[in-house]
């Protein structure tokens, strides 16, 4: 297949691109070009800034291709500008939008595709965005150019920009204890990783079943904020304690004002089922994929330290403090 991937240089549309790239097919890749990873030199570059409207147009008007994959659209015009200029010049337009556009639904259950209100705007702009970009694609929608949306939920794994994990990895490395929120009801988690994001894009390819519907995307497992750290203490070979805290009683702890560990308020299930039955895609373990990313973690030369490790000292502190009192 011919395929065009928009924002191809980093993360999970970088992995697209590799096995793309891996299964034979013929890429192309648009970005700005300030990241320059190896894929380049295996792909068509295709140069330019997709928020610079037209020249966005200029770039794809006289190209054609069999899927193009979109990593980058966040907004109403992003979409609309591609599947106007991509019609009659493609045959199907996969779009990244997001689980945050089920952000008024209610917290602690299942997402399913068809309750999200894209009407709606709830003061978030990356999710408000999001709907914009998908109530602006459904409303376009034709029959000579038909759409596939996935809503990942938020995404792990090796060459993370946001190192997701490293927040709990740091605490675990320097072998004290680490504070965990003890909320009620508890937090839930069903991240995805980036290898099975990459997997369900390209098993949309040409898929026929796929076309003009919306995919969630979420790991094989929903699973505790608790399961979570102990699966990354595991994979960092750490035996510091866990210890439990309500975040308003670590908040009330001098230095730890600002305590927010990481993932906590995310409360995002979507259902996966769909994917499952349209695309034949089946996500890996999470403990295999959590072992991975915590790998690609430890074997970087440089990492920054992680939301709030400069209050670790006070954390450490109230950790011990607690494990005494419970004994």
């Amino acid at each position: 297949m011919k395929v065009l991937v928009i924002g191809g240089t980093s993360f999970f549309g970088l992995r697209i691109a590799e096995k793309l790239v891996e299964r034979g097919d013929e890429v192309s890749i648009l970005s700005r070009g300030q990241s320059r990873p190896a894929i380049l030199d295996e792909v068509t570059h295709v140069r330019g800034d997709r928020t610079d409207e037209e020249g966005f147009r200029r770039l794809l008007e006289t190209r054609e291709f069999d899927a193009v994959i979109d990593n980058i659209a966040y907004t109403a015009d992003h979409g609309r500008i591609a599947y106007d200029t991509l019609r009659g010049r493609c045959a199907q337009y996969i779009v990244c939008s997001s689980v945050s556009v089920y952000k008024d639904v209610p917290r602690y259950r299942m997402l399913y595709e068809q309750e999200v209100d894209l009407t709606k705007r709830v003061g978030e702009a990356y999710g408000d965005g999001k709907r914009a970009l998908e109530e602006a694609l459904w409303g376009s929608m034709a029959d000579d150019l038909p759409i596939t949306v996935f809503r990942p939920t938020v995404v792990e794994g090796p060459r993370d920009p946001a190192m997701h994990a490293w927040y709990y990895v740091q605490r675990f490395l320097d072998g004290e204890p680490v504070l965990l929120p003890r909320e009620v009801p508890d937090i839930l988690l069903r991240i995805v990783f980036a290898e099975d994001v990459a997997d369900a894009f390209i098993a949309a390819l040409g898929n026929e079943t796929a076309y003009n519907r919306a995919y969630n995307l979420g790991g094989e497992e929903v699973f505790t904020l608790f399961d979570y750290a102990d699966m990354v203490r595991s994979a960092a070979g750490s035996s510091a304690p866990i210890v439990a805290c309500p975040v308003a009683e670590a908040r009330r702890t001098p230095g730890l004002e600002a305590f927010t560990p990481g993932y906590f308020g995310f409360d995002s299930i979507p259902d996966i089922a769909a994917a499952r039955r349209d695309l034949g895609w089946r996500p890996a373990p999470v403990q295999q994929r959590i072992r991975e990313t915590v790998a690609w973690l430890l074997s970087l030369e440089q990492r920054p330290d992680s939301r709030g490790y400069a209050a670790r000292d006070a954390e450490i502190a109230l950790a011990r403090s607690l494990l005494r009192s419970r004994r």
